[in-house]
């Protein structure tokens, strides 16, 4: 169920085919259900459900899905097409030099509107005020 609401959060589980509920709820209120029961069962009033064991199913899914996303094929080749910029203030330095030095004029007319506004909020808010989106861009005008 964990696996089901990471990958589609908004999907629609209907309960008893009649009431609509996305999954995503759905998980987060049958773990408030374990946990509650759980509770109840350290109170003394058992109800013959072992509480404990799904909430230690949730948390084994919780951590194959991140073992499982760290490792996957998928974010290995996203890490290669879009490698994370590096952090740091020489770095930072060196960036500012790189994209200075992109000839303007031999951008194409829509792209020299983009990397002017860039470029303007680059001057006012510095490196760190950049988005990720904005940094790809830059680079990729500078030959990175």
């Amino acid at each position: 169920m964990l696996a089901y609401a990471r990958y589609w959060p908004r999907d629609r589980i209907y309960i008893w085919a009649i009431l609509p509920v996305e999954a995503r709820w759905m998980v987060l209120g049958l773990t408030a259900l374990a946990v509650v029961g759980m509770a109840g069962a350290i109170g003394g009033a058992s109800d013959g459900i072992a509480h404990h064991a799904h909430l230690g199913g949730f948390a084994g899914a919780w951590t194959y899905l991140r073992l499982m996303g760290r490792n996957s094929a998928a974010t290995k080749f996203r890490q290669k097409v879009d490698p994370t910029p590096k952090k740091g203030w020489s770095h930072d330095r060196e960036a500012i030099q790189r994209w200075t030095r992109i000839d303007r004029d031999s951008l194409h007319e829509v792209n020299r509107e983009a990397f002017d506004a860039i470029m303007q909020k680059l001057a006012m808010t510095g490196v760190g005020g950049l988005t990720d989106r904005e940094r790809n861009f830059l680079d990729r005008f500078a030959g990175v």
